[in-house]
């Protein structure tokens, strides 16, 4: 937290982050400190400049907008459409809601952009209302000639004039308000499909649209001074989406090839050779998925080309997310991830056929093991009979960008007969608390510990310290296997090796960790239930996991394996905190290579008694349940 910035350990995090930060990143980061700084004090109208540059009644070709936003419109499903239709009516009446806080804004003068409760709040609440989020969900949520349409349309052109000078460029703290480029960005977006949504023909001058007009056009200019190179990551691909928009509806060619320069350089260097965002978070793969998919539909529409590198982002991470998709079809909540701030998994899916990159978004059947594809995220699904457990055997993020990594390594999701049984902890939001260290903590994953230290210590908001590169294997000929294993290099104590090791067949997933040069530390591994699982501990030690549709599941323990309940927290989406139960596994007693856990997950209801694991130097080699006996394939890494 913020107070442990001047503590060893808080100033051991800020040097490794900070030393593994690319050379733009640290010029931006000057750059926007001096701007933040000078521009409010020296005798300068800024605000003036970019007015006064800004055409008189700048004309907009809105078709194109138009007709992107229908196009999304129609691969909403309805939940997602009521939702946003919910928070648009809110919004319009003066009521918004964000991370899961509710403010009401509107009084007589008009919406009050500056009130003083919002310096009480998360910033990313004020960020989303100078984004104009209630006019995404406008926008996607209802039809321009619906009966409601005229109602709405009202409401919000006058949210538009109040907003209109309310916060200008150059005042204090404008780089971390209002004018943040990630909000203006999300402004330009959400501005544009409103001009569109209000009249697909809206040319004439005069009225809101004239001066809506100029409104995106100012931040348009802005924002072509203001591209965050020194953020990086998803914030530069907002940037680039948003000028490709401007440039499109105002036919402005250089705004619209330096957001294509962008959106290719992104292209790049954000995306693995697999297809999904080099930040590791499925909510922000999705949002910047989306951010390409509707550039791509815009420039073909517009009637300009679509570079290559565009399209075949956009086709590349359309294929992981459908590879990603669970069985329960919700959003894995890995990393800095939640559910309702990019758009449901199925309907991004839909939204990318609905512009031309085709995949099966209706029907899904899962994939044999065979097919699983070698993927450098590192995800590996295991499927048996009775579900799938995915499987995070990838890296902790970019080096240079750990900002919305967890320490994950190694870490599963479990989900039996389609309902979620082990889940991700999700994230609470971006303020630094305990909340914010426990959703980024080893501890708050379905992965082990040692002792009281983190494998990789986290701290700040998004500092990040040493993070090992795991290694691993996955086999899926006969007996499917996962091997990982990785040195972890905690900020106190000494360094240790764990090495995990998952079977899967059948109806059952037969899990192993081993950690040596534990020392005298206790190793911990824990199975975060998802919230409405009541674990039961039986006295044979075997834990009964009732599940939603009355089936049931069981977590069988070996000798050696001790298992308890304790409760964490959930954060499912922002500002949300729900609690859960917590397998707990701990060792017996130390062995000649170091501390072991093990347990069987199954649909089977079998006798902890009926169960026998044939063990060699090297990890098991047969698995006995009940009358039945498998194989294990040879370990899959070799032993140091």
């Amino acid at each position: 937290m913020s107070h442990d910035v001047l503590t060893p350990k808080g100033l051991s995090l800020r040097y490794h982050t900070a030393r593994r930060m690319e050379a733009r990143q640290l010029a931006g980061i000057a750059e926007r400190t001096v701007r933040a700084v000078l521009a409010p004090r020296v005798p300068v109208d800024f605000d003036g400049i970019y007015d006064r540059r800004v055409p008189d009644d700048p004309q907009a070709r809105p078709r194109p907008l138009a007709e992107n936003t229908a196009t999304l419109r129609t691969s909403l499903d309805e939940t997602t459409r009521s939702r946003y239709q919910e928070r648009a009516e809110d919004a319009a009446g003066g009521t918004f809601t964000f991370l899961n806080r509710t403010l009401h804004l509107a009084d007589g003068d008009g919406v009050a952009w500056t009130d003083g409760r919002l310096d009480r709040l998360p910033l990313l609440w004020a960020l989303k209302l100078y984004a104009f989020q209630p006019l995404q969900w406008l926008c996607a949520s209802t039809d321009p000639e619906s009966e409601r349409a005229p109602a709405l349309r009202e409401r919000f052109d006058e949210c538009v004039r109040d907003w209109i000078g309310a916060v200008e460029v150059g005042s204090a703290g404008y780089l971390r308000g209002a004018w943040t480029p990630w909000a203006v960005s999300l402004r330009i977006l959400n501005l544009s499909r409103y001009l569109a949504w209000r009249s697909s023909d809206e040319t004439s001058s005069g009225g809101v649209g004239r001066e809506l007009r100029r409104e995106i056009y100012k931040n348009a200019l802005f924002l072509r001074n203001h591209i965050e190179r020194d953020v990086g990551g998803n914030h530069l691909i907002e940037n680039g989406a948003a000028l490709v928009v401007a440039g499109v509806l105002f036919e402005h060619r250089g705004w619209r090839e330096t957001g294509q320069a962008v959106l290719t350089e992104a292209a790049d260097k954000q995306f693995l050779d697999d297809g999904y965002h080099f930040e590791r978070s499925p909510m922000y793969h999705v949002i910047v998925l989306t951010r390409y998919l509707t550039a791509c539909h815009l420039l073909r529409v517009g009637g300009y080309s679509v570079p290559s590198g565009l399209r075949t982002t956009a086709r590349d991470g359309v294929e992981f997310l459908r590879f990603l998709r669970p069985p329960d079809r919700g959003l894995p909540l890995l990393n800095d991830s939640v559910h309702g701030e990019g758009l449901p998994l199925g309907d991004c899916l839909r939204y990318g056929t609905a512009v031309g990159f085709e995949t099966d978004a209706e029907q899904w059947e899962p994939p044999t093991n065979e097919a699983t594809p070698e993927t450098t995220s590192g995800y590996h699904w295991l499927r048996t009979g009775a579900g799938a457990m995915l499987i995070d055997g990838g890296a902790v993020g970019p080096a240079h960008l750990p900002g919305h990594s967890h320490s994950d390594t190694l870490s599963l999701l479990l989900w039996i007969d389609d309902q979620p049984v082990a889940t991700d902890t999700g994230t609470f939001g971006y303020v630094d608390d305990c909340r914010r260290d426990y959703a980024r903590s080893a501890r708050g994953h379905n992965t082990v510990t040692v002792g009281s230290d983190e494998p990789i210590a986290v701290g700040g908001t998004y500092l990040m310290g040493p993070r090992p590169t795991p290694e691993t294997r996955f086999d899926a000929d006969g007996v499917t296997q996962f091997a990982g294993r990785y040195r972890a290099l905690p900020h106190r104590g000494n360094a240790y090796t764990h090495e995990r090791n998952v079977y899967a067949d059948d109806d059952w997933w037969l899990l192993t960790d081993r950690v040596d040069d534990s020392g005298d530390r206790t190793l911990r591994g824990r199975i975060h239930l998802h919230p409405g699982i009541e674990p039961s501990i039986e006295s044979s030690g075997r834990v009964r996991l009732p599940l939603e549709d009355g089936g049931r599941a069981f977590v069988l323990p070996d000798e050696r394996t001790d298992i308890g309940v304790t409760t964490g927290p959930y954060f499912p989406r922002f500002g949300e905190c729900r609690q859960r139960a917590v397998l707990e596994l701990t060792p017996t007693g130390p062995n000649d290579r170091g501390e072991r856990l093990r347990a069987l997950f199954t649909k089977r209801d079998v006798d902890p008694e009926s169960i026998d694991v044939t063990d060699t130097r090297d990890g098991p080699r047969r698995l006995v349940i009940g009358e039945q006996g498998y194989d294990l394939p040879e370990p899959g890494l070799s032993r140091r």
